[in-house]
């Protein structure tokens, strides 16, 4: 009894060994997934940070363009609108005229001024409204060439977070 006794003593205390080392084995495992759980914290922060700061300079860059483009638009307009002001005074000049020739009974009168009656200007501006219709669709629309593409917010997260043909590590 006394041997039985002594060995399973030393049983329990290579039992008691084993039980502290995987003790120590388990709680290793869990400071290193502790750990590892930290350094993706950090990770998805610095992540979250950097997608802020590519948004934030795209959001600006576009915004940018935008008003550029609206600026330029907004001096073509201006300036047609400031010549189609002008023909439409000069061709309300011209109507009084004729209205007060047409209503004249003096035949050599009516001869003599209707020679120096101003012919209407030409339709020239239409040329110029094309492009400013032109310049407001590319506004609305976005023009790459002028380096201001459209895109909607799908596209540019796809691309983004590597769905498009660049990973994300290529725009920052």
């Amino acid at each position: 009894m006394e041997e039985e006794y002594e060995v399973k003593m030393a049983q329990l205390g290579k039992i008691e060994a084993n039980v502290q080392q995987m003790i120590r084995e388990r709680k290793q495992k869990s400071q290193d997934i502790n750990d590892t759980l930290n350094h993706s914290k950090a990770e998805a922060d610095k992540e979250m940070a950097d997608s802020q700061q590519v948004l934030t300079a795209l959001k600006r860059s576009v915004e940018k363009c935008v008003q550029e483009k609206l600026k330029s638009t907004e001096k073509a307009a201006d300036g047609l609108i400031k010549e189609l002001g002008l023909e439409i005074e000069d061709l309300t000049n011209i109507s009084s005229e004729v209205k007060q020739l047409s209503h004249t009974k003096d035949h050599l009168h009516l001869l003599q001024t209707f020679r120096s009656l101003k012919d209407p200007p030409p339709a020239g501006t239409g040329q110029r409204w094309s492009s400013v219709l032109r310049l407001i669709r590319d506004t609305e629309q976005g023009d790459e060439e002028a380096g201001c593409p459209r895109a909607n917010a799908k596209e540019v997260f796809s691309v983004y977070y590597g769905g498009g043909e660049r990973g994300r590590g290529s725009y920052l």
